[in-house]
């Protein structure tokens, strides 16, 4: 699984990149067009991995979450000492604070999704300047 900075690098490297794109002489239309098209498939094979990231953290956490009340020596005894009522609320106030940790633990990589499709408009918007710059529209 690539690390969040190797994949904030590599969006960070495209994105200069296809910036760039913006600034290309008029009359390289098509050829900008070719790498605008590039550099889309680049975002969206890299979206992939995030998304794999975030499915991958998910299902950790999903899975801490499950264990969380799981018969053992010591939440019998807790629940012998201490009832079944304060338990139950330690057990969900565990829940709460996994799902917590979820949440922050996901936030970068669904900043850096939200980075890509932005990205991805961009060059969407970048391919229709110079198609209507080709076509004599603009």
């Amino acid at each position: 699984m690539p690390t969040l900075e190797d994949l904030s690098s590599r969006v960070q490297d495209l994105r200069q990149r296809s910036e760039d794109l913006w600034f290309l002489a008029p009359e390289q239309s098509s050829q900008t067009i070719q790498q605008a098209r590039l550099a889309q498939k680049a975002f969206r094979l890299l979206k992939k991995e995030v998304v794999a990231n975030i499915k991958e953290i998910r299902s950790s956490f999903t899975a801490s979450k499950a264990r969380v009340g799981s018969p053992t020596i010591g939440r019998v005894l807790a629940d012998v000492f201490l009832g079944s009522k304060a338990v139950g609320s330690m057990n969900a106030d565990e829940r709460e604070r996994i799902r917590s940790r979820q949440i922050r633990t996901l936030r970068p990589y669904e900043e850096l999704s939200r980075a890509i499709d932005d990205a991805l408009l961009g060059l969407d918007r970048l391919k229709i300047v110079l198609e209507r710059r080709i076509h004599g529209l603009e």
